[in-house]
C-alpha cells in the first residue's frame, strides 16, 4: 500500500482541482491530486483525428474573471490561450426554415424577425417595471415579466439550452444566473443595472475581465496536461477506486484500494454525486443534502469536413429555440472561431443534443444520432444533399452539466454547516458558485487563497539535515495553534562532506595529539564519521568532544561519543564562555571542526568565534572538513518565484542562509519589479548579526535558541503578540 503524507490533498482530478492544486502549488505547499478515473481533466478532454481538433467536452470559455487570464499568465508558454476570432461574436438563433443572426445592437434589434413588434417597442419599458419579489422566480419567469415572451423564446430558452441543456422554466433566476438576479435587486431594472455597472471605474485586473471568448491553442486537452506538469505527475495519482476520507485528530486520512495520504487540510473537487462516498463520516442528512444536485446528460458530436464547397459560416454557433421542435440543441463552429482546429479549406462542428429535454437520447443508437447530424448538415447547415463528413466522433455524457434548481439553498447551506464543523476540509466543484469555465478557474484561486489566507507560509532555508527538524517543530506548534504555519523546504545553502585537501585525514592521524573537538555542525560529525572509516581509526576516548545543542544527541548517535558541553548557552559563543572557566584552558589544545566555504563570503560567525576563543590562550587549530556553498540555481528561483507570490516569513538559521537569501533579493529576477518583503525571523543574535550584515532587516530573533521547538514556540508567541 502507497502510504505518505502531504500538507494538501485535492480530491477529484478535472479542471477545479488541477486548477486548485496548481496555485496551492504556487504557492508552495505540499499537494496531492487524487482522481478516481483513470486520466485527468473529467469531461475535459480534446480528441484530434484526421487534422480536426474536437473537444469531448466543454468546447469554450469566457474571460469573465481576471482569474482566468492570470492562470494562462503563469501558465505560460506551456498553454497558449487562444482568443476567438472577430466572427465569433455572431450568435445565430434558428427559426422557422434557417439561422438569424441574434440583435447586437437597436438597429438589429428592431429588424429581426425573431422577436415581436410588441416585445421590441416593449423592451423601452422594462426600466418602469416593478422589481420581483420571489426569490424562486424561473429564470424564464423573470425574463417574460421584463422583456416579454418572444425574447424568452427566441433568445433566453436557445441561451439556457446552450449553457446549461436546460428549460429556462425550471431555473431559479438567483442560482442558475445570479448576477441577472443581482441586477434588478440592486437596480430595479435590467438596463438600469447594466448602465450603472458600466459607469463604475475598474481597477487594471479588473479590467483584464474582458468577456472574450476563449479556448487553447490545441484543445483544452493542453490545459489539463500544462496544470498537470507544473504540479508535477508524481503528486497526481489515478484510478484511486472506493477512495473516502477520514478527519483524524489532527489533519485527514484518504484511503484507496492500494494507497493511503495523510494531510492537513482536503479539497473536494468533484461530482456531487461522488460526496457521499467520499465523506462518509457525515450525517445522512448531510451527505444527502450535498448529492441533490441532478447532471443533466448531453451528447456531443465532432463533425469534421475536409472540404466545405460554397458553404462557409463566419459565427460562433447556433442555437436552436425548443419551440421549433428540432433534435438539436445546437451546433458550434470551433474552426470559425479558433485556428487549426481543422484542414486549410475544411470546417469542425459540434453538435450537442439530449440535455433535460430529451434525457432518452442516450439510449440511441450511434447510427440514429449520425442520420441526426447528417440531417442536420443539409436543412440547418445548408450543405448539398449527399455531402458526407469525413469525420464523426460521438462523444456520451450521462452527467454533464449541473442544474441549479430550487434546492441549491439546502445543498449550500449543508456546505455551510459541514466546513463549519470541519473548517480544514473545503467542497469545491461544479456543485456551487457557476458551472462555466471561468467559475471553475475563479473558484479554484479562490479556494486556495482561503487556505492560503489561513497559513502563514514559512519558508525555511536550513540545510537538508536540519530542515526537517525545523519543520515538524513549526507544525507541531501550528497544530496546537490553529494551523498557523506552513513550512515550505528550500535550503539556501549545500554542503559536500570531500574537501579534496586532505585535511581531515591528516587530523583523524594526529587527533591525540588535541585536548578537546569542537564539531560546529552536525555535517562536521558526518566528515568525521567517513574519515573514521576511511582511514580505520578510532575516537580517542580521552578527548573532551564538544557539540552544541541538540547537535549533541547526534554526536553520540553516529560517533559513540557524549558531548562535554552540555550547560550553558547553545551557541559557538557560549562554548567560549564555558571553556573560559577553566583555569587550565591555556594549556589545552583544541580542533575546531568548520565548513570551508566555496563560491561565497565566510560569514562572520566562525571567524568571531576563532578570534574570541584565541583570546582564552588554547591553541586553537582550525579543520575545515566539509563543503559549504549556495543552492543550485533552480532552488534560487524556486525562492525567487514564492517571494513574488508571495511569503509571510522567512526563517534564517545561519549567517550562510542569510546571505544567500539576500542575493536572492538582490538578484536580476526583482530589477524593477515591487515585491512584498517578508518578515525575517533568526534562529538566535548570531544569525541576526550576520543577517544585519548582509543588508537583511531582521524582524525576529529568537531568545532561546537551544533548539527548533524553542525557536518555533517563540515565533508562535511573537506573531501572537503581534495581533
Amino acid at each position: 500500500m502507497i502510504q505518505r503524507k502531504r500538507s494538501i490533498i485535492v480530491i477529484g482530478g478535472g479542471l477545479t482541482g488541477l486548477t486548485c492544486a496548481f496555485h496551492l502549488q504556487r504557492y508552495g505547499y505540499d499537494v496531492e491530486v487524487l482522481e478516481k478515473t483513470n486520466r485527468i481533466g473529467g469531461l475535459m478532454q480534446t480528441c484530434h483525428a484526421e487534422g480536426f481538433v474536437m473537444e469531448e467536452g466543454p468546447s469554450t470559455g469566457t474571460i469573465k474573471y481576471p482569474e482566468v487570464a492570470e492562470l494562462f499568465d503563469y501558465l505560460g508558454d506551456r498553454c497558449v490561450l487562444e482568443r476567438a476570432d472577430a466572427g465569433s461574436k455572431v450568435r445565430l438563433i434558428w427559426k422557422g426554415t434557417r439561422f438569424h443572426a441574434l440583435p447586437s445592437g437597436i438597429v438589429s434589434g428592431l429588424r429581426t424577425p425573431l422577436f415581436t413588434l410588441k416585445d421590441k417597442f416593449g423592451l423601452l419599458l422594462e426600466p418602469f417595471r416593478k422589481k420581483g419579489n420571489n426569490p424562486n422566480e424561473t429564470v424564464g419567469e423573470l425574463a417574460e415579466r421584463r422583456l416579454g415572451k418572444s425574447l424568452v423564446d427566441y433568445a433566453v430558452d436557445p441561451f439556457l439550452s446552450g449553457v446549461y441543456a436546460s428549460d429556462p422554466y425550471t431555473l431559479p433566476t438567483r442560482w442558475a444566473l445570479p448576477r441577472l438576479y443581482r441586477l434588478e435587486q440592486r437596480y430595479g431594472s435590467f438596463i438600469r443595472g447594466a448602465i450603472a455597472m458600466a459607469k463604475q471605474p475598474k481597477t487594471v485586473r479588473e479590467r483584464r475581465a474582458t468577456k472574450e471568448v476563449f479556448s487553447v491553442k490545441g484543445g483544452f486537452g493542453k490545459l489539463t496536461e500544462a496544470l498537470a506538469d507544473s504540479i508535477g505527475r508524481e503528486r497526481i495519482s489515478l484510478s484511486c477506486d472506493g477512495l473516502h476520507i477520514t478527519p483524524l485528530k489532527e489533519g485527514w486520512k484518504a484511503t484507496w484500494d492500494g494507497g493511503e495520504v495523510i494531510a492537513d487540510e482536503v479539497v473536494t473537487a468533484c461530482p456531487s454525486y461522488e460526496l457521499p462516498a467520499l465523506l462518509s463520516f457525515l450525517r445522512q442528512s448531510q451527505r444527502k443534502a450535498l448529492d441533490n444536485l441532478y447532471y443533466a446528460p448531453v451528447i456531443e458530436i465532432g463533425v469534421g469536413m475536409q472540404e466545405t464547397g460554397t458553404v462557409e459560416w463566419r459565427a460562433f454557433g447556433g442555437l436552436v429555440p425548443s419551440k421549433e421542435g428540432k433534435e438539436v440543441l445546437g451546433v458550434l463552429m470551433p474552426s470559425a472561431c479558433f485556428a487549426e482546429r481543422a484542414p486549410k479549406g475544411g470546417a469542425n462542428y459540434a453538435y450537442f443534443l439530449g440535455g433535460m429535454r430529451h434525457t432518452d437520447y442516450l439510449e440511441k443508437s450511434d447510427e440514429e444520432l449520425k442520420t441526426i447530424v447528417m440531417q442536420s448538415l443539409h436543412t440547418m447547415l445548408k450543405y448539398p444533399q449527399g455531402t458526407t463528413p469525413d469525420v464523426v466522433r460521438i462523444f456520451r455524457h450521462e452527467r454533464a452539466i449541473p442544474q441549479y434548481l430550487a434546492n441549491t439553498e439546502e445543498r449550500l447551506n449543508a456546505i455551510t454547516e459541514v466546513e463549519q464543523a470541519y473548517p480544514t476540509l473545503h467542497i469545491a466543484g461544479n456543485l456551487r458558485d457557476g458551472i462555466g469555465m471561468g467559475d471553475r478557474i475563479k473558484q479554484a484561486a479562490d479556494v486556495a487563497q482561503q487556505i492560503r489566507n489561513r497559513r502563514l507560509t514559512v519558508l525555511v532555508t536550513a540545510p537538508e539535515n536540519y530542515a526537517q527538524r525545523f519543520s515538524e517543530a513549526l507544525k507541531a506548534v501550528s497544530l496546537k495553534n490553529g494551523q498557523r504555519f506552513e513550512p515550505i523546504v528550500l535550503p539556501l545553502i549545500e554542503t559536500e562532506l570531500k574537501t579534496d585537501d586532505g585535511l581531515l585525514d591528516d587530523f583523524l592521524k594526529n587527533i591525540a595529539t588535541f585536548d578537546y573537538v569542537l564539531f560546529a555542525s552536525r555535517r562536521a560529525i558526518d566528515a568525521v564519521a567517513e574519515g573514521l572509516k576511511r582511514n580505520s581509526v578510532k575516537l580517542p576516548s580521552q578527548l573532551g568532544y564538544i557539540a552544541i545543542g541538540k547537535d549533541g544527541e547526534y554526536l553520540e548517535h553516529v560517533l559513540g561519543v557524549k558531548s562535554c558541553f552540555v550547560d550553558g548557552e547553545s551557541s559557538l559563543m557560549g562554548v567560549v564562555r564555558s571553556l573560559a572557566s577553566d583555569a587550565k584552558i591555556a594549556e589545552k589544545r583544541i580542533a575546531v571542526l568548520t565548513p570551508k566555504t566555496e563560491g561565497m563570503t565566510e560569514p562572520s560567525t566562525v571567524p568571531d568565534f576563532l578570534s574570541a576563543l584565541k583570546q582564552t590562550n588554547m591553541e586553537v587549530v582550525c579543520v575545515p572538513v566539509y563543503l559549504t556553498r549556495r543552492a543550485r540555481e533552480a532552488v534560487l528561483e524556486r525562492v525567487a518565484t514564492l517571494l513574488s507570490v508571495g511569503l509571510d516569513l522567512v526563517a534564517l538559521t545561519s549567517g550562510a542562509e542569510a546571505q544567500v537569501y539576500q542575493g536572492v533579493l538582490k538578484g536580476k529576477l526583482f530589477k524593477n519589479q515591487a515585491i512584498k518583503r517578508p518578515e525575517v525571523a533568526c534562529f538566535g543574535p548570531y544569525t541576526a548579526k550576520c543577517a544585519k550584515e548582509s543588508g537583511l532587516s531582521v524582524d525576529f530573533v529568537s531568545k532561546e535558541f537551544h533548539s527548533f521547538a524553542a525557536f518555533s514556540e517563540n515565533l508562535q508567541r511573537w506573531k501572537d503578540e503581534m495581533e
